[in-house]
């Protein structure tokens, strides 16, 4: 048929991936959290207590009696808190990284790990991957998307002046974390 055909065009066979071989990975993640909550507590309590015999000192630093009868003091106290809130967080994380194959496993799954440190003065990003994707997720041309990885752990960390400048001072830190509210 190949023979006769003006148009069949020969597919090159699967490449076989091996350890050691790059692949491209797509990592387009995309998370939303949305959260509702509600908090009510009451507490009462109440305090009685009696003073036999209260006590004084005179002038010259002796204790002396000066209660005819019995001192007492009654106090009651409630405190009632009422708390709600919600929240919405969406992140996102988008960027391409070039992985390398640790291994393949028996069932044909492949292994990947990928690192990737960008330094632009004392600015420093750095991109991590690691996962498993299935053979057949990988595309001919040695591309992937991240959705397709199992055991995935993606990461994305940045220091330097850039990153500081839009991080909370240490003392606003430390009064959120004793007195949040």
């Amino acid at each position: 048929m190949q023979a006769l055909s003006l148009t069949h065009i020969t597919l090159p066979e699967a490449r076989t991936i091996q350890v050691h071989d790059i692949i491209t990975v797509l990592v387009d993640e995309k998370s939303e959290v949305s959260v509702q909550s509600r908090f009510d507590r009451r507490r009462s309590s109440s305090i009685e207590a009696s003073i036999d015999d209260f006590v004084r000192l005179d002038p010259t630093g002796r204790l002396i009696l000066s209660a005819t009868g019995e001192p007492s003091i009654d106090l009651s106290a409630g405190v009632r808190k009422q708390n709600q809130g919600s929240g919405l967080d969406t992140e996102a994380v988008r960027y391409r990284i070039a992985a390398t194959v640790v291994d393949v496993l028996p069932n044909g799954n492949v292994v990947l790990e990928a690192r990737k440190e960008i330094v632009n003065n004392r600015d420093v990003w750095e991109y991590t991957l690691t996962g498993i994707i299935a053979a057949e997720k990988v595309n001919r041309d040695m591309t992937a998307v991240s959705e397709d990885m199992a055991d995935t752990k993606i990461s994305k960390r940045s220091k330097g002046k850039i990153f500081d400048s839009t991080r909370r001072a240490w003392g606003e830190r430390i009064i959120d974390m004793v007195w949040p509210f």
